[in-house]
């Protein structure tokens, strides 16, 4: 079996030739995710060449057109000989996908399909923003809650915990429902004695929580919500906002290079009209670069320093290395993440502690986690962030969880983290309450 790939303007025909049999699915499946990587939504699958197709191909057939249409894509099925024909229409292939027009010629893909309606469908309640034209990307948005702000709890003292391990006076058990989302120093589980010891990256949306435990082999671990209840973690450290969203950004690259955090964090803010804005993002990613925990700081002492520099986590190069992975490089490219955060051009004190600067942008301040999973292109429509999430979670679970950082070192840092296309719910935050000092 040959498998080509063609590309015209918004569209790409794949051409196969042979038996379209399970072995056959397996190439013909990953040539469309290719085609959806690329960020082509619309594609013709050309069948005048195959002379069989078995309930496995058709199946791979099917299940393609089901992940075109979840993002508001088109998958076309063309010129089957009769044989091919009826084991289609058998398996269930309607005539929406099934065309009846012959071979899509090489460079006439476009004049084969009627792409104006799809475009049409796609963009017709999303509005393009007023923004400035040094903007790496292309962003649309859509009204979600007129008048939304987020309310926003800050727990702990984010200083003094990043430098060792809390102690049962640091935490607070914190419930994350659907309507509330949050990231910080955390673990799964009710109480301190539970989590003792499995302290690292977490983060919360959707109703699911995702966490790297620094213990064992340091696989990250969720928790959704089973019957009704919520789920919750132990927190040491972090912010949580609750509330409805007020804006969903659409955002895709308007040339050839991704679109830089930065860039995201300063078009919500000027979307939501606010100083901060609590934000979630569901992206396909050229690159990320963060850090994450891998143990207890070397020389903390649960987390308390005797003020000579006792029982003090070492900030040594050979012994940061111990306990913290910085990324040298941008990683998880092609991959899909979900990315939780605060962003602020202005912020009080207290939250203030929470946040770092985006150095890469002057004037920005912000504090991101990032939940890494195995590609899923991202629906380019008005769509909720708790479907998103599960259909995240549903196949392959969590690759990795990570703090982004923004490593502008001359000549030897790793930049900031970029992304594709995706979709990100906003909105501004309200006052706010500080819970968790200790």
């Amino acid at each position: 079996m040959r498998v080509e790939t063609a590309y015209d303007g918004r569209a790409a025909v794949v051409r196969l030739d042979g038996r379209l049999d399970a072995e056959c699915s397996v190439y013909l499946a990953a040539a469309l995710e290719d085609v959806l990587r690329a960020g082509t939504r619309t594609a013709v699958v050309d069948l005048s060449a195959v002379r069989y197709v078995s309930s496995a191909g058709a199946e791979a057939l099917t299940r393609s057109a089901r992940e075109f249409a979840a993002i508001r894509g088109e998958l076309f099925v063309t010129a089957p000989p009769p044989a091919v024909r009826l084991a289609l229409a058998a398996a269930g292939l309607d005539d929406r996908i099934l065309q009846t027009y012959g071979p899509v010629e090489r460079g006439r893909i476009s004049g084969a399909l009627d792409l104006r309606g799809q475009q049409g469908r796609q963009t017709r309640e999303w509005h393009a923003a007023d923004l400035p034209s040094a903007t790496i990307g292309h962003y649309e948005a859509v009204p979600r809650v007129a008048g939304a702000t987020l309310a926003c709890r800050l727990y702990g003292d984010p200083a003094r915990l990043g430098a060792g391990s809390p102690e049962a006076g640091d935490c607070h058990a914190v419930a994350f429902g659907e309507r509330t989302f949050g990231l910080g120093l955390g673990a799964l589980g009710e109480t301190f004695e539970e989590c003792r010891g499995r302290f690292g990256e977490l983060l919360a949306a959707g109703g699911v929580l995702i966490h790297l435990p620094i213990d064992g082999a340091g696989v990250p671990d969720y928790l959704g919500t089973i019957g009704g209840s919520p789920p919750a973690a132990m927190l040491g450290a972090g912010l949580v906002c609750e509330g409805d969203f007020s804006h969903l950004v659409r955002f895709g690259t308007g040339g050839a290079d991704p679109v830089p955090l930065r860039e995201l964090a300063a078009v919500c803010l000027d979307f939501v009209g606010g100083d901060a804005a609590g934000v979630v993002m569901v992206a396909e990613t050229a690159g990320l670069v963060g850090a994450w925990r891998r143990a207890a700081p070397a020389g903390a002492h649960r987390g308390r320093t005797a003020g000579n520099g006792e029982g003090e986590a070492s900030f040594a190069p050979a012994a940061l290395r111990e306990w913290l992975t910085l990324t040298a490089e941008p990683m998880y490219a092609g991959t899909t993440a979900l990315v939780v955060g605060v962003v602020a051009r202005r912020a009080a004190p207290a939250l203030a502690a929470h946040l770092r600067p985006m150095r890469a942008a002057p004037g920005l301040l912000g504090h991101l986690h990032a939940a890494v999973f195995p590609y899923k292109p991202v629906p380019q429509r008005t769509v909720g962030v708790r479907s998103l999430v599960d259909g995240l979670l549903e196949r392959h679970g969590v690759r990795a969880v990570l703090h982004l950082l923004a490593d502008g070192r001359p000549g030897a840092g790793a930049g900031e983290s970029t992304f594709l296309r995706g979709l990100v719910w906003a909105a501004p935050l309200a006052e706010p309450v500080v819970e968790g000092a200790a």
